[in-house]
């Protein structure tokens, strides 16, 4: 994916570019991306929908985690003024 960049939706579909040309498209949340990151040709996407997913570069869904299941413990630091 070198030559290729990635962006997602409001609608949840997620895109490869090569340059301004469309290479693929695909929808895979089921509401908006906020996040995407990209590493060794596997595609990382994050949604409203609480779930990652984890795709190769043709978009094939390779792992779906439901984030809402996982104990995540939110914690808050305050440093000194």
């Amino acid at each position: 994916m070198n030559d290729k960049f990635v962006t997602g939706s409001v609608s949840g579909e997620v895109h490869v570019w090569n340059d301004t040309n469309l290479v693929t498209s695909k929808p895979i949340h089921k509401k908006t991306i906020y996040s995407i990151y990209v590493k060794d040709n596997v595609i990382f996407t994050g949604g409203k929908d609480n779930f990652i997913f984890i795709l190769d570069e043709s978009l094939n869904e390779k792992r779906k985690i439901d984030v809402s299941k996982l104990k995540i413990y939110q914690t808050s630091m305050t440093f000194p003024v």
